[in-house]
């Protein structure tokens, strides 16, 4: 038996100001306020979320981190049997230029096999599709793969399943 999700918001938000350039008519800054919250049914049917998992990594350099997403527990140590990627959100924790990360590639990956994403120093990468998801097929597609560009990268990673 494995623990579900009982309530959860994925929430993004962007937020600042422009100064505008000493050529522009604009003569004030330019407010950017970004929110988007989601709130999704608990479940394990379209548009819902059933699981979260979340924890602090680390990937070097040469040795990719790879989760089989099959094989995973939670936090009490009772295993997940996932279907759907429905979001993740991976955050780089270093501020060491040249530690970028790198999400996808590898054998049996839940990406598309020529599908890799950065995350530089610092940065932050977030998907949220609880409508189609990315199907988890066991032993074909259910590696999430974290490669480090250089040295030893900490990172947060959270994701959420049905």
């Amino acid at each position: 038996m494995s623990t579900t999700v009982t309530s959860i918001n994925v929430t993004a938000t962007i937020t600042g100001s422009l100064a505008p350039a000493s050529s522009s008519v604009l003569t004030g800054n330019l407010n950017v306020n970004d929110v988007t919250t989601k709130t999704p049914a608990i479940g394990t049917s379209t548009n819902q979320v059933a699981i979260a998992w979340t924890a602090v990594r680390s990937v070097t350099s040469g040795s990719p981190d790879i989760l089989d997403l099959t094989a995973l527990t939670d936090a009490i140590g009772n295993s997940i049997s996932p279907t759907k990627l429905v979001g993740y959100k991976i955050e780089n924790q270093s501020s060491t230029a040249g530690e970028i990360l790198t999400l996808g590639g590898g054998t049996g990956s839940v990406f598309a096999s020529d599908s890799t994403h950065p995350v530089g120093p610092g940065g932050v990468a977030l998907y949220y599709d609880p409508a189609v998801g990315i199907t988890i097929t066991d032993t074909s597609a259910d590696k999430f793969q974290v490669a480090a560009a250089a040295g030893t990268v900490s990172y947060k990673l959270t994701l959420l399943f049905r």
